[in-house]
């Protein structure tokens, strides 16, 4: 026991021993510990022993070491204080670390298998190992220390760090270690910018107290600050100004005979890409994109000019005489689509103040020809004449009536007040005052008993609003508001129940018979007090008119063909059997169900004369009354009560495609769609919030996916794949712009088509709360989170470079998702082509496949894509500040960014272009989305 005991005490002994004993990066005398005296010039202690800087030795790594860096640390000679240094060829410097020529480096030890190394003799730092050597010439210096001064300086570009040295007289006086550096250049010189300075001095120097005029060594060892070196391009002059010496070198320290040298790997070249000088350059490309932006803001200047000055002529334009109700006279008026004869020759007139209804069952082509009355757009072939008042041009009719659809469309989130104030600001002269539009405004709710209402929002399936007969009132609101002379109205009463229905007709009977209004309207099946006040009523039967003229002398005229109606039966109703079952037999004249001959002359004889009568009360001495207009066959005789003008003019599908004059300027119509959208937004914000919640959370999950990636092999995976991943979550959430565009397509149709607005202020207004809430904002917060996550390139022109071209790309995709919506009309279908378009443009991205390796019969498609122009910009956005260094089977290799990306196809010259481009695409797109809305979202019947 006692002789393990005496081993195991020598064996602790020796341990204590060899921990003194260990050298100057591990062969110093054994006298010497660092742990505690410290090492000089920051070396760095390890296990008692000091691991210099290159170009120093000795123990405590105070003094010189000559030789060069070929040989390992260890194995440099080291000089004596105030001796001068022999080099080894091809390097100089106080300390021999500065290479001279290519030759030299080719010999370095832990050069990467796979690269060729240079001699770097310029004053850009391209990697780790950036030498300088200058002498000093410095006026106040060299008055202070006369002799011979220099600097020398090793940088680090990877760490952003710098070891300066000053040598007087052959000595180091005091080192500094500088943190937190950047470089930046320009043609005519190269600057080095560091934010944290350490220095120590080194004792007995003549800076640091050993006989010299002026003791710095208070001064150097609480050195901080900031430190920069600016060095000129073609002379071999430098300035370094350390801010602790500002006080006695205010201009700095004037270098000269400067000469710099690293050996590195000659890809790693800033020039090359890989530290990002070709992307901080604006080349032809950016200054092209540059151009189209400026074009873009003067052209919207110069539109902005343009639309104050139309606005301004609006607002003083005199208010136009309101008209009375006028009379609708047509003849002949027939509509087919391809061999399908929908109407055949209809024709009759609606005196002014008087209700016209159209009836017939199911497929007689009730809405067709009310339509056409209306002018509104149908796709199928139109002859006839139509003339309305006193011969006025069928155009003046869409400024002077309203139309009335069968289905309510409005906004959900509007109130009734609000959806009527709409459109009395659209739809009314600019000229008319605030008050008095609001005042008109009222008028309307009271008059259509909306009032109690008013505040209340329309509503839709799931949020429930106003009733369906509100809705249908509201519906006349909104037409009735711009005080119309004919009102249009297709199936008022459908959907309604019977006390609803009669409301919406005692409304219309009080328009046309108080307020003098010509009101035309379609009605399937009324009750018999609906049918009541009716005046006119104009019956068809597939296409075909069955009877025309007043309502009160249907009931004989049918009576008179053999077809009464039963006692106690709805005339209505009878008049649908009759129309349906029996529509030959009513315009016939047969023995078996006719009244004599005689009897029926009479009836019809009386007929016309009260119509007649009627007529030139209501329209003016412009209509002249005629006769019964008969065509006649062998079989039968149709009957048309009615009154031509003396000039009619014919219409036809062209004259219904013109667009409706509107009435307020383009700006006034985008202002008012702008708070519309505003409304809406903030009264439904769930899909903005989705999008932003669902951005901050993916963009949280990329970053801790992909978590600081390095520039190993395994780093370039993770990069590329971030950046691929990213930009897809941002196409595919672009889908949803199909599903919104698609509820307000209707909407848009039907107030475009009643003259609200135009597709301009429609579209801009949809870019701006569409585009810019749902894609950009969400982009922006997806797109930055795992900027800074995973490690990308940073600094401010980096991530200023990477939002732009991430902005632009999320527009290009909502505005690809919005053209697919507005050019398929099916949303399913819609949906399927934009998911399969947006699959296949992110094959050609450029990471799926290798794009070199394209087969050259499909290699075009790729330029189609704006995944690909993203996904490049990015790539090299991130890529040119970097060199990839991984190890293989225990050996390390290095290769440079544009080698590796260079294989996937991607150049790294590219990004200014790729920009350019996805510029291009975004106003190209935004034109297309603008065409279409412009001449495919048209209502068509």
């Amino acid at each position: 026991m006692r002789l393990l005991a005496a081993l195991w005490a020598l064996l602790l002994a020796v341990s204590a021993v060899r921990s003194q004993t260990t050298g100057a990066n591990g062969t110093c005398p054994v006298c010497f510990n660092c742990n505690a005296r410290g090492c000089a010039n920051f070396g760095e202690c390890r296990s008692g022993a000091c691991f210099c800087p290159d170009g120093f030795g000795d123990s405590d790594c105070s003094l010189a070491t000559c030789g060069s860096l070929l040989a390992p640390a260890d194995k440099r000679p080291v000089r004596a204080a105030g001796a001068t240094c022999t080099c080894d060829g091809g390097f100089t410097g106080p300390n021999c670390n500065v290479c001279t020529n290519n030759d030299v480096c080719t010999k370095m030890p832990g050069r990467l298998v796979g690269t060729t190394y240079i001699c770097n003799n310029g004053t850009k730092v391209w990697r780790t190992n950036h030498h300088t050597a200058c002498t000093v010439k410095n006026p106040t210096l060299a008055g202070l220390f006369p002799g011979f001064t220099q600097l020398s300086m090793k940088r680090d570009l990877i760490a952003g760090s710098t070891i300066a040295s000053l040598w007087y007289l052959n000595d180091p006086q005091f080192t500094c270690n500088i943190t937190q550096c950047e470089q930046s250049w320009s043609s005519a010189a190269t600057t080095w910018s560091c934010k944290d300075v350490s220095c120590k001095c080194n004792a007995g120097t003549k800076f640091c107290g050993g006989g010299g005029i002026l003791d710095l060594t208070n001064s150097i060892n609480t050195a901080k600050g900031m430190l920069n070196i600016v060095c000129d391009e073609s002379t071999p002059t430098c300035n370094v100004a350390f801010e602790f010496l500002s006080g006695i070198l205010p201009q700095g320290i004037a270098l000269d005979e400067c000469k710099f040298g690293e050996c590195v790997d000659e890809t790693a070249s800033p020039l090359s890409g890989d530290s990002g000088q070709n992307v901080k350059t604006i080349n032809t490309f950016g200054y092209v994109g540059l151009g189209f932006a400026g074009a873009a803001i003067a052209a919207l200047l110069i539109s902005l000019l343009i639309g104050c000055v139309q606005q301004r002529r609006h607002m003083h334009a005199p208010l136009l005489t309101e008209k009375p109700g006028v009379a609708i006279s047509f003849k002949d008026v027939s509509y087919s689509i391809g061999q399908n004869v929908i109407l055949s020759d209809i024709s009759g007139e609606v005196p002014a103040g008087t209700m016209l209804a159209i009836m017939g069952p199911s497929g007689a082509g009730k809405s067709s020809l009310i339509d056409i009355l209306a002018g509104k757009r149908k796709s199928g072939k139109i002859k006839g004449s139509i003339v309305v008042g006193d011969n006025m041009p069928l155009s003046s009719l869409r400024g002077i009536s309203g139309f009335v659809d069968q289905e309510d469309v409005f906004q959900p989130t509007m109130t009734v007040r609000e959806v009527i104030e709409f459109s009395a600001a659209l739809r009314l002269p600019e000229s008319i005052t605030v008050v008095e539009r609001r005042q008109r405004v009222q008028n309307v709710l009271d008059e259509l008993g909306l009032s109690h209402i008013a505040e209340s929002r329309v509503g839709d399936s799931l949020a429930r609003g106003i009733s369906g007969g509100e809705k249908r009132r509201l519906s006349i609101g909104v037409e009735l508001v711009t005080n119309p002379s004919v009102l249009f109205l297709d199936e008022p009463t459908s959907g309604l129940d019977s006390y609803n229905a009669i409301q919406v007709m005692e409304t219309l009977a009080g328009l046309a018979h108080k307020s003098g209004r010509t009101v035309v309207f379609s009605i399937h099946q009324p009750r018999s007090d609906v049918f009541a006040r009716f005046d006119q009523i104009l019956l068809l039967s597939k296409g075909s008119v069955v009877f025309f003229g007043a309502s009160k002398h249907a009931a004989a005229h049918f009576a008179d063909r053999g077809l009464p109606c039963p006692e106690g039966y709805n005339l209505a109703d009878h008049l649908i059997d009759v129309a349906t079952k029996h529509p030959d037999d009513a315009r016939a004249d047969t023995s078996s169900t006719a009244h004599s001959s005689d009897e029926s002359r009479e009836l019809r004889r009386r007929n016309l004369s009260e119509s007649a009568q009627t007529l030139r009360d209501g329209s003016g001495a412009a209509m002249v009354a005629s006769a019964v207009v008969e065509k006649s066959s062998p079989d039968n005789q149709v009957t048309v009560i009615t009154e031509t003008p003396a000039q009619p003019a014919a219409v036809s599908s062209t004259d219904l495609s013109a667009r409706p004059r509107l009435a307020t300027s383009f700006l006034t119509q985008l202002s008012t769609l702008l708070r519309r959208s505003r409304r809406h937004f903030w009264r439904k914000p769930g899909l903005f919030f989705a999008h932003t919640a669902i951005a901050l959370v993916l963009g949280v999950f990329m970053g801790g996916l992909y978590w600081k990636s390095d520039s190993s092999l395994g780093g370039i995976q993770n990069r590329l794949g971030s950046i691929f991943f990213i930009q897809s979550l941002i196409g595919f959430s672009s889908l949803s712009a199909i599903s919104t565009f698609t509820h307000e397509k209707l909407l848009f149709m039907r107030e475009r088509s009643n003259g609200y607005y135009g597709a301009g202020p429609f579209f801009i207004s949809k870019l701006l709360f569409d585009i810019v809430p749902l894609r950009i904002i969400p982009g922006i917060i997806l797109t930055t989170i795992p900027f800074f996550m995973i490690g990308y390139t940073s600094g401010v022109d980096y991530y200023l470079r990477y939002m732009a071209i991430m902005v632009v790309f999320a527009g290009n995709c909502g505005l690809f998702c919005l053209a697919i919506g507005c050019a398929i009309s099916e949303y399913g279908t819609a949906v399927l082509v934009a998911s399969i378009s947006l699959l296949f443009q992110m094959l050609f991205a450029g990471l799926l496949v290798n794009q070199v390796q394209i087969t050259p019969a499909l290699r075009w498609l790729q330029y189609l894509s704006f995944f690909k122009y993203a996904f490049e910009a990015v790539a090299v956005n991130d890529a040119s500040g970097l060199r990839f260094v991984d190890q293989i089977s225990g050996v390390e290799i290095g290769v440079a960014a544009s080698v590796v990306l260079g294989k996937f196809g991607i150049d790294m010259d590219g990004y200014w272009r790729d920009f350019t481009i996805s510029v291009g695409l975004f106003l190209a797109l935004t034109t297309i989305v603008c065409l279409l809305v412009t001449f495919k979202l048209r209502e068509r019947r």
